[in-house]
């Protein structure tokens, strides 16, 4: 692009030259909405840096969008989309907004946010994506309600003994301890699990030892709730590596 001016300057020159800038910016962001949008979820970057990258997508920053998480190969729609690295691997970002439809595979729909707050609701559609599983592919993070705030202080790498206490179980175990925090009574667990209650006495005992808590108690329900949750957000590895040898992994 080239301009010249012939004659005098002009007191419109400066505002023809920014506009003009814009404007290429715009034209820009049509072929390369890639870079683009990493920008505006990217946390590191100066806020007037994703500004920036919001007016070339053409979005207010204080309007409401939010982004969707999905496996790299899922594109809902034709909205802005990018794949970004990230410490789940490669994931795609879309960018949501009211008209967008929610796609049908595996995705983590973040909190509706100011533009300008992008990288938020990208961080909740990271950890809604992690939550989805078969009978639920689509998790909306806006759903969560304060298990939001949970799962945001949760260092999967770190885990607490809580978490760490149930990736050990294996499966028969994990099953126990479920009916035990879920029914009303050992007996109704027992029955739930074809089992006779004096036995399921005795893992309850062990479990309380092994967990550091009675799962059968209101505060140890709520742990075991906690735990259980922040589970599905940690990697297996973690544990497995410290063990010496795999998890049994209770899905």
């Amino acid at each position: 692009m080239w301009l010249e001016r012939v004659g005098e300057q002009h007191a419109n020159d400066e505002m023809i030259v920014e506009r003009l800038a814009l404007a290429l910016d715009l034209v820009e962001a049509r072929y390369d909405p890639v870079g683009v949008l990493e920008a505006a979820i990217d946390p590191t970057r100066p806020i007037e840096e994703r500004k920036t990258a919001l007016a070339r997508l053409r979005i207010d920053p204080g309007s409401h969008i939010r982004i969707i998480a999905t496996g790299p190969d899922g594109r809902p729609g034709t909205a802005p989309s990018t794949a970004v690295p990230t410490r789940h691997g490669m994931l795609r970002a879309t960018l949501g907004r009211a008209a967008t439809e929610p796609p049908s595979t595996p995705a983590g729909l973040g909190t509706w946010v100011r533009a300008d707050h992008a990288p938020e609701s990208w961080d909740a559609a990271m950890i809604a994506l992690e939550l989805a599983e078969p009978t639920r592919p689509v998790v909306d993070a806006s759903d969560l309600g304060t298990l939001l705030m949970l799962a945001q202080a949760h260092d999967p790498q770190a885990p607490h003994e809580d978490i760490r206490g149930l990736m050990r179980l294996d499966t028969r175990s994990a099953q126990v301890l479920r009916a035990l925090v879920e029914t009303d009574s050992i007996r109704s667990a027992a029955a739930e699990l074809g089992m006779h209650h004096s036995t399921l006495q005795a893992r309850h005992e062990a479990l309380t030892r092994d967990l550091g808590y009675d799962p059968r108690t209101t505060t140890g329900r709520i742990r075991y709730g906690a735990a259980e949750f922040l589970r599905r957000l940690t990697d297996e590895r973690v544990v497995a590596d410290e063990s010496g040898h795999p998890g049994d992994g209770q899905g």
